[in-house]
């Protein structure tokens, strides 16, 4: 249908509805960031809303907006992939390029200058790549063109950007790497990778096992294999956590399990290493936010587990604790959900 749902707390949307469509232009690409929310319509329109102090909605103000916008300065193109940060935005489109803006302290808008960006500017140095995806941790950015070439930039803290130090990049900076890469994810402070081949690369900050490595240093500066036994297709990087599907359908989840977001039950709070999840069905996505972890199913269905603080699992008014097993979301059953 192109519906939109939302759920979890929001202090800055109190009157929009949990759910919404865009008229007569279905929703292709959502995103979210710590506080504010971007959705690409099939017309390659862009709107957005939610918290806005750093110019990300990328309007020309800062002001919060309640209801969902189109960001008119991007009319002249055709978007169709966003990424959303703690506090900037990245926007490619159909004509190879890529825009950003809000908060550029530490470069993550992938041009100079420190000062909050309002309204997207084009990022030189990807003139012309047809994008395939877009991530965005905290302050760094990581793109992936449709060749399976890799560029980063942004903050370097940790090693997050791969590049083997801890310098920062004003610009894009091609990640090289032995094979092409099929899939990224930055969470806060690091990021995955997987390459064509089906292997699973990490980098950046190791606390609590995020990295899958098994090692006791504080960070991997440049990409290192973790060990999954099957062919992996997808990663998706929370703040502290991991989650990782194979072509099987397989769950596999590692680092902090504190508010059950691993999905392993209350026995294991924490892991170094991948544990693959007890699931009765095949996993076709997998999506991690904060502390938190969403699965669809191969028949459709959402399945939620983590910190359910504020309802941010969708599983209804009166189930706001933390769920440490994947449950299934009831709300949606007469929908198939394609993206969360």
């Amino acid at each position: 249908t192109g519906a939109v749902f939302m759920f979890g707390k929001s202090h800055l949307a109190e009157t929009l509805p949990n759910q919404f469509w865009v008229n007569n232009d279905k929703v292709v690409d959502i995103s979210c960031g710590d506080q504010h929310t971007v959705l690409a319509a099939a017309s390659g329109r862009v709107f957005v809303f939610g918290s806005n102090a750093h110019g990300q909605l990328g309007l020309g103000h800062s002001n919060t907006m309640s209801k969902p916008t189109c960001i008119k300065s991007l009319k002249g193109e055709k978007v169709k992939l966003v990424a959303c940060g703690r506090s900037h935005t990245v926007f490619s489109t159909e004509s190879g390029s890529v825009y950003s803006c809000g908060n550029n302290t530490e470069g993550q808008l992938g041009y100079k200058g420190s000062r909050d960006v309002l309204d997207p500017q084009q990022i030189k140095g990807l003139d012309q790549q047809q994008i395939k995806m877009l991530s965005c941790g905290t302050d760094h950015t990581v793109v992936l063109n449709e060749e399976g070439s890799v560029y980063v930039w942004g903050s370097g803290d940790d090693g997050k950007l791969g590049l083997g130090g801890e310098e920062s990049c004003l610009g894009p900076t091609e990640l090289k790497l032995d094979e092409t890469v099929s899939c990224i994810s930055c969470g806060y402070y690091h990021t995955a990778l997987v390459t064509a081949s089906g292997k699973l690369y990490t980098f950046g900050e190791m606390d609590d096992g995020k990295l899958g490595l098994e090692r006791t240093v504080e960070e991997a500066l440049k990409p290192e294999m973790v060990s999954i036994p099957e062919k992996v297709i997808q990663v998706s990087c929370g703040g502290s956590h991991t989650a990782v599907l194979t072509e099987n359908g397989l769950v596999y989840t590692f680092g902090d399990g504190a508010h059950g977001q691993l999905g392993h039950g209350t026995h294991t709070l924490q892991s170094t290493s991948p544990l693959r999840l007890e699931l009765d069905f095949k996993a076709t996505s997998i999506s991690c936010g904060e502390n938190f972890t969403a699965i669809i199913s191969d028949a459709g269905y959402l399945y939620t587990c983590g910190n359910g603080r504020h309802g941010r699992l969708a599983q209804g008014v009166d189930s706001y604790s933390n769920q440490f097993k994947p449950r299934r979301v009831d709300g949606f059953q007469n929908y198939l959900v394609h993206k969360v």
